[in-house]
């Protein structure tokens, strides 16, 4: 219609309207085509989410997505999870579950409001009832913590349970966004492998010789412990001491625990991602029985005196057989008591404190199944034990194994003193009869097994000599054949192999979590199915403007109480009609509400209007508003940020693959923080959508549909937007997709976080280095086990130390503040990099001139046995050097001049005082000179080496030197391997050594560089003789130092060290040797402890500060850690999805706050029955008789009433007492919006002089509150 707006002021309503046609003033009495029948109006039925059938479909959905979660699962972990054969990228599948469940919950909504709605309905329908338990209850607007306790609390457990079904569908939300990981499962496939060798004993042999063809069924059993064989190599033994010490460098290619021997495999597809290969494999086992055995004696003799052994299964002793078929090994210890007064022999010699047991040494090879973890390179084997039979190698008996063993015990003996406490048999009449050699090497095996727990008589305990027995020479057997018989041969063949794979996998813990949570949804729903249900619906019940008009308008009474409470807040309403009980009853042509109580007087309702003030609520608040729009947008620059940092570090935490609990958090953490700024942004949307119809109203002469009619709490949040447009409301448009989008936030951001490839990163680090000390003594009468240390090394029996690189001692370094969390996952793949100052030995050798070399004539030397008899003489010749010493140094003083002077013995064979063979000579002696000027470099160490023959010294072809010991600290950079209190170096960064840079040491005591040390006695009593292995050599005249130069693992030749011209290579074997022995020196006596004295501390820093006097054997330093980690990033494609959503969402709600009026609309929340009726109460809207809305309009729907107001036009305002401005429906497009501005020339003072304030039909005087 487009008729000009008139003011009228009828007598009264119903005369005022029957001026006007029909035309221009309908009503819904007016034309029967506008009428809805009455059939219509009373078969209005409940919405579909409070039937029973949207339940059962919720229900089933809740049972649906549990039934599918679970087959997801059973099939996930029957295949290993899923093949990502859609997209590599992990976060690509943490959207899918959170998608779903968004949309679950947004139907959820649905039941959620329409149930909160329904309920003040449904009290006043079981009346009567107070007002605050009906007309005034609201579950719609407050929070819904504030709602499921009132719910609770009013026994409304229809609410209770929407609302907790609303939380629990909230929190499988964020749940989900952890359901997928992407993890590396194993599968099992046949896999190609080659084997790398196999046991034969061929190459055996080769070490092994004998002067007589030995026939092992008939064998002579001889006196003495010598062998079958001779040859033999000291290696296997040596191995042992290694393993037994706890020095076995790990093989990294094949780990088998325990020392045991097996044959070994690879892959030859070295491109697949195996986790672990099976395959047969050879084990060799040693067989070693040993018994308990009673020890005797053979009445002793003026010749000697026999053991007899006697055990369960076998007995020996002198002379009971003369050959057998086996052998077995008598292990005895025994103490002797020997009466000097016995005038009987026999009484003479008697056992002491002994123990004895018998052992048969052998050996099978066994068929078992090896599993290598790719990863560790460990080695399981299966069956652990009960292996079978076993086979023998075609080539190598029992017997032939066993006597092998006794021949590398026999090499090993004289250089195996590792334990001086063992005894040895010294006798050298009974060395010379008869062979004892390897019982000392066993022995001494047994000692380095007990450590410092070993002492003599503790083998004199037979379970413990029967233990260790078979211990050691089940370890010796080993050895034997990891060094002897496993030969390498490549032989191809076939395993199984466990290939590990990207794979999607379900989380136990989320799955049970979500499968839980839809099992009690669905319980829920069907609770709530079963429970009574909303059988009449009227309009007003979906919290329609009209529709609660129009249930006014048909109870007078209610109107009448409600009236001129339109400005009221809720308090005053409260106190109105708070105790006022209600009742209302549905018959079938209208809704009935009776009053029971009467209403407050006048007189405190002229107080309350004079306290109302206009009210917005904390969500529609310009503080909330502005941090509704400001987090969002501090979210992109936090993301901006974030994104900027992974990419710089990247990634922005280190996280250990193997553990998804540090994933999972941060990403439901995450999840809540977007929860959060979604919920807020739903909460403005709540509010933009309560208050759109009524800012509409505000307007004025808005047309039903876009104002009372407008109510877009009961519309699906899908249709919002369209309805919005379709009524030209761009403020609730704005809010509803910028509310859609807010849920997007939650999918979007489950997938933020993602696991990079394994990257390379570089930090600071803090480590702790041990400083140096300066105490020990240069007469010091312990090395701390240096020489012995040196020896076992050369001898193959321990590994250097990791604190020695070249030539150069490393100090000690920890990690200062370790995180036992990160050296479990990150160290051991890390590498640290520090600066300190490691110590370097050196010796600087002059040669001393031949014209100073002097012999003195030879002399007889007799050599006695312990028992007295002479054993034989030797003639002996010495060589002196004397010559002057330097100046500053003090050596012996002969007429007032001080000279040096050193010597050494050298036996020579003669015939009549004339020697007839050439001798070579190789001697390291210490040297007494005292320094008397410190700048003067005096020679603590002499050196003879050469041949020499006749008494002239000057057809000798011999070397003197005199060598200045010294140490020099240098700035050195290390990068460590791993955790650096490990000390292992990393290969691809060796250390950085500033030579130029190094500082000598000063004796604090001579303030001279040239140290005083003396290591003669160490050299001599624990670097043990090489063999010669060339038995028509004589015996030769150096000393243990120059043995192992000569013999040793670096041997070099004689001739190479001889002579004039090669005095720079003696030198330099001789700096070598020193060198490498003063090492171990310094790494075993020069580190500060808790007891070393501040003065003799010295920093183990690279630049030390000379001003700065430590005062604890630690130092702090910093350094470098690098590690090569899996990062926890941000995903790029997620990050500018949630930036953008971000935007658009700060956009759009600025907008609808712009555009919908919040403040100075209403005094309070319309959300209940009575604040919606108290607008409406005395308006003309309302009166019965004005004929707008007529009797049984409450069963009409939005349509219907929709088609009814057609024509009218309605407004929020202040209204004159007594008269009302009526206006027909011609606005322009503009008047239609919600951002249409306040009239001019609203003041309080206004609003003061003015009647009610509430909605009706045409324009107010005032529209603002």
């Amino acid at each position: 219609m487009t008729s000009p707006t008139q003011k009228l002021r009828p007598q009264s309503p119903r005369s005022q309207l029957g001026q006007d046609s029909a035309e221009e003033h309908p009503s819904l009495g007016d034309t029967k085509d506008k009428q809805p029948n009455t059939r219509q109006q009373r078969a209005t039925q409940p919405p579909f989410w409070l039937g029973k059938y949207a339940l059962l479909i919720f229900a089933i959905v809740f049972a649906t997505l549990a039934a599918s979660l679970i087959a997801l699962k059973c099939v996930s972990d029957s295949k290993d999870g899923f093949p990502l054969d859609f997209s590599s990228s992990e976060y690509s599948w943490t959207y899918g579950p959170t998608a779903v469940l968004i949309i679950v919950l947004s139907f959820w909504r649905r039941v959620d409001y329409y149930y909160k709605a329904a309920q003040p309905w449904r009290e006043l329908l079981s009346g009567p009832v107070v007002g605050s338990r009906s007309l005034l209850l609201d579950y719609v607007s407050p929070l819904q913590v504030q709602s499921v306790y009132r719910a609770f609390k009013f026994g409304h457990y229809r609410v209770f349970a929407t609302i907790i079904s609303f939380f629990l569908l909230k929190g499988i939300i964020l749940v989900s966004t952890t359901l997928f990981v992407v993890q590396h499962p194993s599968h099992a496939m046949p896999v190609d492998i080659t084997y790398d060798n196999t046991f034969d004993a061929a190459s055996a042999w080769a070490s092994f010789h004998s002067f007589s063809r030995i026939n092992e069924s008939s064998i002579s059993i001889g006196v003495g412990e010598s062998g079958w064989y001779h040859g033999g190599s000291d290696k296997p033994v040596y191995a042992y001491v290694s393993r037994l010490r706890g020095d076995v460098v790990r093989d990294y290619a094949w780990n088998a625990q325990g020392g045991i021997v097996t044959q070994r495999f690879e892959s030859t597809a070295p491109s697949l991602n195996l986790t672990s290969l099976t395959a047969p494999i050879d084990l060799f086992l040693p067989v070693v029985d040993c018994e308990d055995a009673t020890l005797t004696m053979d009445p002793p003799t003026v010749r000697g005196s026999y053991y007899v052994w006697k055990s369960s299964t076998c007995s020996t002793g002198k002379n009971k057989v003369s050959r057998t078929t086996d052998i077995r090994y008598a292990i005895t210890v025994a103490h002797h008591n020997i009466s000097s007064t016995a005038t009987n022999v026999t009484e003479a010699v008697k056992l002491n404190n002994h123990s004895a047991v018998v052992c048969k040494i052998g050996y099978k090879i066994v068929s078992v199944t090896a599993t290598q973890d790719i990863l560790s390179r460990n080695v399981t084997l299966a069956p652990a034990a009960d292996h079978g039979e076993g086979r023998q190698l075609h080539n190598l008996t029992e017997l032939s194994l066993s006597e092998m063993l006794m021949t590398d015990l026999d090499v090993a003996s004289s250089t195996l003193v590792y334990n001086e406490n063992v005894p040895r048999l010294t006798i050298e009449s009974t060395k010379l009869g008869y062979g004892w050699t390897p019982s000392e090497a066993l022995f001494q095996l047994m000692a380095i097994k007990l450590g410092g727990e070993f002492r003599p008589d503790i083998l004199s305990v037979p379970s413990t000599l029967r233990k260790l027995s078979v211990e050691i020479l089940e370890g010796l057997l080993n050895e034997m054949a990891r060094q002897s018989l496993l030969v390498a041969k490549a032989t191809n063949s076939t395993g199984g192999g466990l290939v590990s794979s990207p794979r999607l996998q379900m989380s136990n813990v989320a799955f049970w979590l979500m499968v839980s949570g839809f099992s009690v949804l669905s319980v829920l729903c069907l609770l709530l199915m079963f429970a009574s249900s909303t059988r009449r619906w009227v309009s007003a019940m979906g919290g329609s403007i009209a529709g609660h008009a129009a249930v006014l308008t048909n109870n007078p009474s209610l109107q009448k109480i409600l009236e001129r409470s339109g400005e009221l807040d809720e308090k005053g309403l409260t106190e109105r009609i708070g105790d006022v009980k209600f009742a209302m009853t549905c018959a079938s042509s209208d809704v009935r509400v009776y009053i029971t109580e009467k209403n407050s007087s006048s007189e405190d309702r002229e107080r309350l209007i004079s306290k109302a003030k206009p009210w917005t609520p904390i969500a529609g608040s310009l503080y909330f508003a502005t941090a509704t729009i400001v987090i969002p947008l501090l979210a992109i620059g936090a993301l901006e940020l974030l994104q900027q940092l992974s990419n710089q570090r990247q990634g922005l935490f280190d996280v250990n693959k193997t553990d998804s609990s540090t994933i999972s958090i941060t990403r439901i953490a995450t999840t809540a923080i977007f929860f959060l700024i979604s919920t807020m942004v739903n909460s403005l949307d709540f509010i933009i959508a309560t208050f759109a119809p009524y800012s509409v109203l505000r307007s004025r002469s808005a047309p039903a549909e876009t104002s009372i009619l407008f109510h877009l709490l009961s519309v699906s949040p899908f249709l919002i937007v369209f309805k919005s447009l379709r009524a030209r409301q761009l403020g609730p448009a704005s809010s509803n997709i910028s509310s859609l989008l807010g849920s997007l936030l939650t999918i979007v951001s489950s997938g933020l976080w993602t696991l990079t490839e394994p990257v390379n990163v570089e930090r600071s680090t803090t480590a702790m280095v041990l400083n140096w000390r300066t105490s020990w003594p240069a007469r010091s009468q312990d090395d701390s086990g240096a020489a012995k240390t040196l020896n076992l090394i050369r001898h193959g029996g321990a590994n250097s130390s990791v604190a020695i690189w070249q030539d150069v001692v490393l100090p000690s370094t920890s990690i200062a503040f370790p995180d036992a969390s990160m050296i479990d996952t990150g160290t051991q793949s890390s590498s640290y990099t520090y600066s300190v100052g490691v110590l370097r030995p050196f010796l600087n050798c002059t040669v001393v001139p031949t014209e100073h070399l002097v012999m003195n004539p030879w002399v007889r030397t007799y050599t006695y046995a312990l028992d007295g008899d002479q054993i034989g003489h030797k003639h002996m010749k010495i060589i002196w050097a004397n010559f002057t010493a330097p100046v500053g140094c003090k050596g012996h003083d002969v007429n007032g001049k001080s000279y040096v002077s050193f010597n050494t013995s050298v036996e020579i064979a003669d015939r009549e005082g004339k020697s007839y063979h050439d001798r070579w000579v190789g001697s390291y002696l210490d040297l007494n000179l005292t320094v008397s000027d410190p700048s003067a470099d005096c020679p603590s160490v002499g050196i003879f080496y050469g041949n020499m023959g006749g008494n002239d010294t000057s057809v000798w072809n011999m070397t003197a030197l005199t060598c200045t010991q010294g140490i020099e600290q240098i700035p050195t950079n290390i990068t460590f391997k791993g955790d650096p209190a490990l000390g292992v170096i990393d290969e691809k960064h060796p250390p950085l050594l500033a030579r130029k840079q190094a500082r000598k040491w000063v004796n604090s005591t001579s303030g001279s560089s040239a140290l005083n040390y003396k290591f003669k006695h160490f050299l001599d009593d624990h670097l043990k003789l090489y063999p010669t292995h060339n038995m028509t050599q004589l015996k030769s005249d150096c000393d243990p130092f120059f043995n192992h130069i000569i013999y040793g693992p670096k041997a070099m030749k004689k001739k190479e060290l001889l002579g004039p011209e090669n005095v720079s290579n003696l030198m330099d074997a001789v700096k070598k040797g020193y060198g490498e022995y003063m090492r171990y020196v310094i790494d075993l006596n020069f580190r500060a402890d808790q007891k070393t004295a501040r003065d003799e501390l010295v920093s183990a820093l690279a630049s030390p500060s000379s001003d700065k006097e430590l005062v604890s054997p630690n130092t702090e330093i910093n350094g470098t850690m690098r590690q090569v980690i899996t990062r926890f990033a941000i995903n790029s494609t997620s990050k500018t999805i949630l930036q953008v959503l971000l935007a658009v969402i700060a956009v759009l709600s600025l907008a609808s706050y712009l555009l919908v009026k919040i403040r100075g609309t209403l005094p309070r929340d319309p959300c209940s029955i009575a604040s919606t009726m108290a607008f409406l109460a005395g308006s003309q809207l309302c009166e019965r008789d004005s004929g707008i809305i007529r009797r049984g309009a409450e069963y009409m729907t939005d349509g219907q009433l929709k088609k009814a107001f057609d024509g009218w036009v309605f407004s929020l305002g202040w209204w004159q007492k007594g008269e009302a401005s009526v206006e027909s429906e011609e606005r322009s497009d503009d008047a239609r919006t919600s951002g249409d501005a306040d009239p001019p020339n609203e003041t309080r003072e206004e609003q003061g002089t003015l009647g009610r304030f509430g909605i009706d039909v045409g324009r107010p005087n005032v529209c603002k509150f």
